[in-house]
């Protein structure tokens, strides 16, 4: 259950601009706290790389990309930090059901009303995520024309105003 709390927020992360950071340890009711922190079982598993991708890559679809970090905090809970990059090409979905944390096919998002994972709801939510994406799909397209010998210049704006004054 936990696992999949933490899986449902780097997908939502990962399908964010820039993407984010995932704290793994503290009360999110309590954020303040910065406790309570990891057991020494939790740290343990939380720090082997190789574990958490393997996780991840079972719930996401593309798999995500991460850095994994662990830190001791002035409170003394030790805490493990993913930063979550964003996607390369197409957003995450969530590749497989765990009830009730997530839901096959799931596109999760971190909402603009409030700091939480949630589906996409609105359209305001997912015109991010297409805006995103087609970012994205704009630059692999002049990539790709470039590295076919395809030279793109942009064509100079008219101002129509500027040429009936003259």
């Amino acid at each position: 259950q936990f696992f999949a709390k933490v899986t449902r927020a780097a997908l939502s992360m990962g399908n964010l601009r820039d993407g984010g950071f995932v704290v793994i340890g503290i009360d999110d009711k309590n954020p303040a706290s910065l406790g309570p922190g990891l057991s020494d079982e939790q740290f343990a598993s939380w720090s082997e790389y190789d574990h958490v991708a393997r996780g991840l890559a079972d719930y996401a679809d593309p798999p995500l990309h991460f850095e994994m970090a662990s830190y001791t905090l002035s409170s003394g809970a030790r805490v493990a930090l993913l930063k979550v990059s964003e996607f390369s090409d197409m957003p995450h979905l969530c590749a497989k059901a765990y009830e009730p944390d997530l839901r096959k096919g799931a596109l999760y998002v971190r909402t603009r009303k409030l700091p939480e994972t949630a589906e996409v709801a609105s359209s305001v939510e997912m015109r991010d995520v297409l805006d995103l994406a087609t970012e994205k799909a704009l630059r692999s397209y002049v990539e790709t024309a470039q590295r076919a010998g395809v030279r793109l210049a942009a064509e100079p704006v008219i101002d129509e105003a500027e040429v009936s004054a003259r």
